[in-house]
């Protein structure tokens, strides 16, 4: 527990201090080999957030090429624990690829394979849950980048899994706000979401076809509005009305 404890603070220390943590990342890495799934996960989160802000300070966790700089040669330690038997250290490390790669967009020739050919197929749908979100970021950075991943996200808009079927209109809303051009193919996938039967589906239905700008939303989004049972207030569905 100490461990654990002590791995989680050290992530927010990352994402308050990353320059007080960078020096020490060699003493830190290692622990991703620790026993405790906790540590792991930690670790990764450190790394996930040390990413977003200095991409190039941990980019041996993912590139063999200079990996040997710091940990053994072609030891690449976060997409390592894409593979890891537990499914919080999956979801630490999906979340971190994606940090990296918006951090720097070049890196997505390096997690793309782990984020989208084992995270996005992992079969739990909490690591799913992280890589959809992951995609929806790199995309809103870089919509080219996502462009063909778009089916892939629009097939998750009917995963049994509501949380999953969510994250699939958050994604979607993202990579559309930036061009709504990348993602076409989604809107009546997504229109169709404004009817699902779990209240935080149609909530992110209704963000994502607001970023879309999609017209012919708006009547049904000033019924979801007026609906008392929807968690989404109305003071939050008007300004996405206002935005149609």
């Amino acid at each position: 527990n100490h461990g654990r404890d002590a791995a989680r603070g050290l992530s927010i220390c990352a994402e308050k201090f990353p320059e007080k943590v960078i020096p020490v990342l060699p003493e830190i890495v290692p622990a991703f080999a620790s026993p405790s799934s906790g540590i792991r996960s930690g670790i990764a989160n450190t790394v996930g957030e040390l990413g977003r802000q200095r991409p190039d300070a941990v980019r041996y966790t993912v590139d063999p090429e200079v990996a040997g700089e710091t940990t053994p040669a072609s030891a690449v330690p976060l997409v390592e624990a894409i593979d890891d038997d537990r499914e919080s250290v999956r979801s630490s490390a999906a979340g971190a690829l994606g940090d990296l790669t918006v951090g720097d967009p070049s890196l997505f020739e390096l997690t793309r394979a782990p984020l989208v050919e084992q995270a996005l197929e992992d079969g739990n749908w909490m690591v799913e849950h992280v890589a959809v979100r992951a995609l929806g970021r790199i995309g809103k950075a870089d919509p080219d980048a996502v462009r063909d991943l778009v089916p892939a996200l629009i097939e998750r808009l009917g995963d049994e899994n509501a949380s999953l079927r969510a994250a699939a209109c958050e994604a979607l809303g993202e990579i559309g706000a930036r061009d709504p051009g990348a993602v076409g193919a989604a809107e009546q996938p997504l229109v169709d979401c404004l009817d699902d039967h779990v209240v935080r589906v149609r909530a992110a239905a209704c963000e994502a076809v607001a970023q879309l700008g999609i017209e012919r939303t708006g009547p049904k989004l000033r019924q979801l509005a007026d609906d008392p049972e929807d968690f989404v207030t109305l003071d939050i569905q008007r300004d996405l009305i206002e935005d149609t």
